[in-house]
C-alpha cells in the first residue's frame, strides 16, 4: 500500500477544504480504527476525492461498514499527510516585508458645512 501512496497525486487546496468538515471522522478512522455519523454527503465527498486522486472510478458499497471505514481511513491518511506538507511548505516560505509607500501625504482641506436656513 505504501508504494501506491508514493505514486498518488497530492490533494489540491480545494480538496483539502472540501474534506475539512469531515476531519474529526477521518481522525477517528485513521488513529482509532472506527468512524460513525459521516452521512451520505460525506461519503460522496470522500469517494469523489479518492477517485480524483487515484484516477480510477471505484464503487462505494454504502451498506458495508468495513468498506466505509476503509474509505474514510484511506482518504484521511492522505488528508493528514498533505495537510502537514502544506503547513510545512507555508512555514518554509520566507516572509516578505510589507512595502511602505514613499509618496508624500496630500494636504486635506476642511469640508464646508451646510447649514439649513
Amino acid at each position: 500500500m505504501a508504494d501506491k501512496d508514493k505514486k498518488r497525486k497530492r490533494l489540491t487546496p480545494a480538496q483539502l477544504a472540501s474534506l475539512e468538515p469531515y476531519e474529526k471522522n477521518m481522525q477517528t478512522a485513521v488513529y482509532s480504527d472506527w468512524t460513525r455519523g459521516i452521512g451520505q454527503t460525506g461519503i460522496t465527498v470522500l469517494a469523489q476525492v479518492r477517485d480524483e486522486v487515484t484516477g480510477q472510478k471505484m464503487f462505494v458499497n454504502r451498506s458495508c461498514p468495513f468498506c466505509l471505514l476503509d474509505l474514510v481511513r484511506t482518504v484521511g491518511r492522505w488528508y493528514f499527510e498533505d495537510k502537514a506538507a502544506a503547513a510545512a511548505s507555508e512555514a518554509a516560505k520566507p516572509e516578505t516585508p510589507a512595502k511602505v509607500s514613499a509618496s508624500p501625504a496630500k494636504e486635506r482641506k476642511p469640508r464646508k458645512s451646510k447649514k439649513n436656513g
